[in-house]
């Protein structure tokens, strides 16, 4: 999933520590919707070294407040405060709610700064005690969870501003894994898009698909402002649109422009209309990278300084003169 040699080791160190003898390992995921939070997630679950354990997803915006507190806890609290955890009882669930599900693996809260007051109290306690009582039992039961939340914003104004528990906070900040846009990480979208592609066609019951180098290296050129579900998107309509196997750059540029608006030029565009508009959408994307310095442009796109300037002559392109030539 991570190309760069820091987030390899990065993940490494993550899956390390998911592998060691601690009980409770908290992690922190920290991205942009769509950035690939759960994706990060799912991979540390699948190095723990135990395929067969849970992974249990709990999205904390999708419910209300007391809809939030029945699905992690089956029940709502009688305690009726969101006070310092006690310490004198165990927390008490029914046999079946999201935090017996995920025994003996991971339980996956995604955007942790909207769970409810209540449900953080509680789940202080959980996690603290490792032990709960289960349903109408009066004995305690052990609760081997590991937590791993997902945010988009500082954890720690949340903790400044009374969003988020403080003991909380330092249950599951033990660990900080950092996932960056995906328009900052434009090698890993082949490979991203190459995986999206078959399991679209899996979802939809089309035959897989390819797509071509070309293809490819477009994807990697677009902005991605939506990260992970615009790509997504823009898959289904190639697989759902091009009534061939292989998926050519054309057909790409049929359903996309570079500012990431929808294509003025249309499924119904000539091949010579479609070369012609990515040439320039290309070469300004490049040329706009490097801040006007055309050396750098030329030598991305593969081509003579001498040539890249004939071509922006021709293709009427103004370059921004930030930067110096030489």
């Amino acid at each position: 999933f991570f190309s760069s040699r820091r987030r390899h080791t990065r993940l490494r160190t993550v899956t390390g520590v998911q592998t060691c003898a601690l009980p409770i390992c908290g992690i922190l995921i920290y991205g942009e919707r769509g950035s690939g939070r759960e994706t990060v997630a799912r991979a540390i679950h699948a190095n723990d070294g135990n395929g067969l354990a849970p992974f249990v997803k709990m999205d904390c915006l999708d419910e209300t407040p007391d809809e939030v507190e029945l699905q992690l806890f089956g029940a709502l609290s009688r305690r009726g405060t969101a006070s310092a955890p006690e310490r004198r009882s165990l927390e008490r669930v029914t046999e079946r709610c999201r935090l017996r599900e995920a025994h003996g693996g991971i339980l996956f809260l995604e955007n942790l700064t909207e769970l409810p007051a209540r449900a953080q109290a509680r789940l202080v306690r959980v996690l603290r005690d490792r032990e709960v009582l289960a349903g109408h039992s009066r004995d305690a039961e052990p609760l081997d969870v590991r937590p791993i939340a997902s945010v988009d914003g500082s954890l720690e104004t949340a903790v400044e501003e009374g969003r988020l528990r403080p003991d909380l906070y330092e249950r599951l900040a033990l660990i900080r894994v950092d996932v960056p846009p995906l328009r900052q990480r434009r090698e890993d979208v082949p490979a991203l898009a190459t995986s999206l592609l078959k399991e679209v066609c899996r979802a939809n019951g089309k035959p897989i698909k390819t797509l071509t180098r070309s293809a490819l290296t477009l994807l990697g050129a677009l902005p991605w402002r939506g990260n992970l579900p615009e790509l997504r998107s823009l898959l289904e309509r190639l697989v759902l649109l091009v009534p061939q196997g292989l998926i050519r750059l054309e057909d790409v540029l049929a359903h996309t422009t570079f500012d990431g608006s929808v294509s003025p030029t249309g499924i119904d565009a000539t091949l010579k209309q479609a070369r012609a508009r990515f040439e320039r959408d290309y070469i300004t994307a490049v040329v706009q990278h490097h801040h006007g310095r055309i050396p750098d442009a030329a030598r991305v796109l593969g081509i003579q300084r001498t040539n890249l300037y004939r071509k922006m002559r021709h293709l009427n392109l103004m370059r921004a003169r930030t930067g110096r030539d030489g």
